[in-house]
């Protein structure tokens, strides 16, 4: 049985899964630059590390998948979050959901953190949230609930909040509070207040 548009088979798609699970674990047990297949394969209950060659060319396509896993795990997520309808609420949902993530995996933030260290640099992913969070602050000043913002810039600040937290929430425990003031701030600068 072939996986959905992949052409891979389940099994193999079901064995990438398990790969790319234990490179997530590794990378943020033991590093990136300790981040060997032979540990990967430990993880993973592989007998050899001739599996994950077979599944991935080398270390770079493996740290490219691992990495659009951990997006679109972030993603899915942080969509997921219901919101009261409105403008303000879809706000909150996003900003309360975004560092809930960041706290519920923390193994998963590493590997951003790790491998791609630089968020901000990935340009088409940073456009692509930078449009969809303008989109959303567009409709909350047609609500009259946001003040007179420029929606694409103020995205920008938004986002750059958030992917400091990414740098930063693993330092702290407090993920409450973290969420708390990513809120807070976000208001205070839709709102004008």
């Amino acid at each position: 049985m072939q996986a959905k548009s992949t052409g891979r088979t389940v099994t193999e798609t079901a064995r990438r899964a398990q790969i790319i699970d234990a490179a997530i674990r590794v990378i943020a047990d033991v590093g990136l630059a300790r981040a060997t297949f032979t540990r990967i394969a430990r993880s993973a209950g592989l007998s050899s590390t001739g599996l994950i060659s077979y599944h991935f060319a080398d270390r770079a396509e493996l740290l490219d998948a691992t990495v659009e896993r951990v997006l679109a795990d972030f993603s899915a997520f942080v969509l997921a979050r219901p919101d009261d309808g409105s403008a303000r609420g879809a706000l909150i949902a996003f900003c309360e959901s975004n560092v809930d993530f960041m706290g519920a995996h923390p193994d998963h933030m590493s590997v951003l953190m790790q491998v791609r260290a630089d968020l901000a640099g990935d340009a088409d992913l940073r456009r692509r949230d930078t449009r969809e969070l303008a989109e959303l602050l567009r409709r909350g000043r047609s609500e009259g609930v946001f003040g007179e913002i420029d929606p694409m810039l103020t995205a920008g600040f938004i986002l750059s909040m958030r992917d400091g937290l990414i740098r930063d929430i693993g330092q702290s425990a407090d993920v409450p509070a973290c969420r708390r003031a990513y809120v807070a701030a976000t208001l205070s600068i839709v709102e004008g207040k």
